[in-house]
């Protein structure tokens, strides 16, 4: 892999509150297992574009979002260049942090890329083992704050129907609404005729939650009460592989969600890209963002003496 602390642009590396979702244009078959799957185990939130046209217009969708394009495919590497190279050109775009994978790029392909577009995430050579790409992805985007101050994905499941939650308590059987649920913890709305037994810290052995065709029982505490609203965690009782159960569920609504999406884009970007790169074009772009002065308010004119018009 082919990245360093000097071919990584750091326009910005602010950590967003709720981190930056991740997505994948052409991913090798390798990636699927090798790092996707691996990653959102990680408790990152990834998505596989299904085509170019529908890139872009997803991408003006979430501002501040991270793309690895895989440029073996589909276009060739001056096509793909100038593909990048118009992001620049749109300021949501401009706010997109760009990665590059191949397996087929040359040194001075690579040099190419490097030196003259803005790839935050780096231009990564298929051609180490899988565990050592995946090290160098993790790097990436713990580099540039994936996760934000948000740890685990958090699935909103107000308006989804297969997930429920009950517990018994004194033969009495209570059914709460989930509000949300991650892999650590969930929070949901109760009733006056249960408020009583929602109580900061109070433990709940025997949480029964069903989502499409899985139960399972989750022990979880009390964390927080806020009105008619209880945030849990789960506790240290709550097998692993009911937290592994969770995750899965979560990615695979959000998958499928965005897929639907994917596939209802209307506006889709049809260009066709030049086959060819203007290299002195791209120089004078260059030489032009050095030459402008921007007056910000605070710049110092020194004494400034006035001078009445004749």
């Amino acid at each position: 892999m082919a990245m360093s602390e000097d071919n990584v642009a750091t326009p910005s590396r602010e950590n967003p509150k709720f981190g930056r979702k991740i997505f994948f244009l052409n991913p090798p078959l390798s990636f699927d297992k090798g790092i996707i799957e691996p990653l959102r185990d990680e408790e990152y939130e990834i998505y596989v574009l299904p085509d170019i046209p529908s890139t872009k217009p997803i991408m003006m969708e979430n501002q501040d979002a991270m793309l690895f394009i895989n440029i073996d495919h589909t276009m060739t590497f001056k096509q793909w260049f100038n593909y990048i190279l118009s992001y620049r050109d749109d300021p949501t775009l401009r706010t997109i942090f760009i990665g590059v994978v191949s397996e087929r790029a040359t040194t001075s392909d690579q040099q190419l890329f490097l030196e003259h577009l803005t790839l935050q995430c780096g231009f990564h050579i298929i051609s180490s083992s899988t565990s050592i790409l995946l090290k160098n992805f993790e790097k990436i985007l713990e580099l540039n704050g994936a996760k934000g101050n948000r740890k685990y994905i958090r699935l909103d499941c107000k308006d989804i129907k297969v997930i429920s939650a009950c517990f018994i308590n004194d033969n009495k059987l209570y059914e709460i609404q989930i509000n949300n649920i991650s892999s650590v913890g969930f929070a949901c709305t109760f009733d006056e005729k249960s408020a009583h037994l929602f109580k900061e810290n109070a433990v709940f052995n025997n949480i029964s939650f069903t989502f499409g065709r899985t139960t399972i029982v989750c022990p979880s505490v009390v964390f927080r009460i806020m009105d008619s609203t209880a945030v849990f965690l789960f506790t240290n009782a709550m097998p692993l592989r009911y937290k592994d159960a969770i995750r899965s569920f979560i990615h695979t609504v959000l998958i499928k969600k965005f897929d639907i999406h994917a596939k209802n884009i209307m506006m889709k970007d049809m260009t066709n890209y030049p086959n060819v790169i203007d290299m002195s074009a791209i120089i004078m772009a260059k030489e032009a963002e050095k030459n402008t002065e921007v007056f910000d308010g605070d710049t110092d004119f020194g004494n400034l003496e006035n001078v009445d018009e004749p």
